[in-house]
């Protein structure tokens, strides 16, 4: 395929099957020095091309990725001792409800309602965060994309079920002991 762009009249883009290349790009060289035997043959693939000017991209998104599970692996650790000692301080009025009849559901919910309210608020508070970030860091590139809200909905979905994952044992564990262990000691 040839293209012709005024601006740049020493580029022509040719299209190859994948099939004999060595020898398709001998053939071009060839008919190249037959046409201009002034200018100097050169060729690039396009992926390559676009490697090099993407690559940097791919290499961010490689440690962007390896920082978000880092994070996810701290907060959810802190998560985690946070909801130990919740417990932990709320074990005499866990073991007060549970003797007055609580159910161990009714316990859980206690319990969560906490944590789930502060990760709610957090990811009211991130997403127009990151979708202003995000927008920003789209638009250097040639091609756009539309930010949609669904990728929001999905990570908090996700980000409340990493929470709930994390402080569901400690809570549970509570919930199913023995009111008579917590209150014994009073």
């Amino acid at each position: 395929m040839l293209m012709m762009n005024f601006n740049f009249f020493s580029y022509v883009l040719i299209r190859l099957d994948g099939k004999k290349n060595n020898e398709t790009i001998d053939y071009i060289s060839k008919t190249w020095q037959e046409f201009s035997p002034g200018f100097t043959f050169e060729y690039r693939y396009m992926d390559e091309r676009i490697n090099s000017m993407y690559g940097d991209t791919k290499e961010t998104a490689k440690a962007f990725t390896m920082f978000v599970i880092i994070a996810i692996l701290i907060s959810s650790a802190g998560l985690f001792g946070l909801s130990s000692f919740t417990v932990e301080q709320k074990t005499k009025e866990i073991g007060i409800r549970k003797a007055l009849g609580a159910s161990t559901g009714l316990v859980y919910m206690l319990l969560n309602k906490t944590f789930t309210k502060w990760v709610v608020i957090s990811i009211l508070i991130g997403s127009p965060i990151a979708y202003y970030l995000m927008k920003n860091w789209l638009e250097n590139f040639a091609y756009h994309i539309n930010s949609n809200i669904w990728i929001f909905l999905i990570s908090g979905i996700v980000i409340l079920f990493i929470a709930q994952l994390t402080v569901t044992y400690q809570t549970i564990k509570t919930a199913r002991s023995n009111p008579v262990d917590s209150l014994r000691y009073e």
